[in-house]
């Protein structure tokens, strides 16, 4: 009887030992993120969007995905162990562009990469690139792009 207790008490304790391992679900709302910066794309295929603003869309989740289509200028400081990339190049405008504005919002369980592209007003033909480092907390949700053009 007395063992029976022992066992009991020991395995709640432990139930609850577990429970309390399980990551939390994330709050709706704005999630943070580090852009990424001094990088260029290869292996990409500029035209498989061509009917929208968004050029190319990349979700990178391990870094032989990153060496294949992402060449950075800099030292690689992404740890895909805890992070993973959203990044992107945009159609060709017929004049120069730059990412105006980025943000990462989750809502109705959808992660959604928001980039504003701007104009800067001179004439050549342009891409805007992009590319955010988000917490592999978010990895599992669907993920949409909205590429924008700014004022």
């Amino acid at each position: 009887m007395k063992f029976k207790l022992i066992n009991k008490i020991f395995f709640g304790f432990l139930l609850i030992k577990i429970c309390s391992c399980v990551a939390p679900e994330p709050d709706p709302g704005p999630v943070s993120f580090t852009v990424l910066e001094n990088f260029r794309f290869q292996n990409i295929d500029y035209n498989t969007n061509v009917d929208s603003l968004s050029g190319v869309e990349l979700i990178i989740t391990n870094q032989n995905d990153y060496e294949e289509y992402i060449v950075s200028s800099g030292e690689t400081a992404v740890k895909f162990n805890r992070y993973f990339v959203l990044a992107g190049i945009s159609t060709i405008y017929p004049h120069c562009v730059y990412v105006q504005e980025q943000s990462l919002q989750l809502l109705s369980d959808t992660l959604k990469y928001t980039v504003t592209i701007g104009d800067m007003g001179c004439t050549m033909p342009d891409r805007a690139k992009y590319g955010i480092v988000v917490s592999k907390n978010y990895v599992d949700y669907p993920i949409e792009f909205i590429i924008e053009k700014g004022d």
